[in-house]
């Protein structure tokens, strides 16, 4: 399971699903990891530089990968009151990404393809930007 240290790139992509409002609300997660080492026999945290060195996705990303040790129980069962959910109202989403936009965080900068880049353009066209 990916995650990323950047509470910017996690609203990134909790808003960009966003449009249009599927939901009321859309959700970032928090993993407290001053909790983790009581959960080490259930996840195991990868984060080693090295292995995502040569993939630029994940360092534009600041990505984290979590590896679920065991199937027994559901992620948000596991993690307890290590893991925290944030909801806010889909209905802020283009705000949101445009002033992330405007931070240099837009489908260009964290997936780096042509896909992406339409995305962005898209995105800015439908808000007049």
């Amino acid at each position: 399971m990916d995650w990323t240290r950047s509470p910017y790139v996690a609203a990134y992509f909790a808003f960009e699903g966003a449009l249009p409002a599927k939901a009321p609300y859309v959700a970032i997660w928090e993993i407290d990891r001053a909790r983790l080492p009581e959960l080490s026999d259930f996840i195991d945290i990868i984060e080693d530089h090295r292995l995502i060195e040569f993939n630029r996705r994940a360092r534009r990303q600041h990505g984290v990968l979590l590896r679920v040790l065991t199937v027994t129980r559901p992620l948000e069962e596991l993690l307890g009151s290590a893991l925290t959910k944030y909801e806010i109202p889909s209905s802020e989403a283009a705000w949101a990404l445009g002033e992330l936009d405007e931070m240099g965080l837009s489908a260009t900068n964290l997936f780096s393809d042509m896909e992406a880049a339409a995305r962005t353009a898209q995105f800015r066209v439908s808000i007049g930007g």
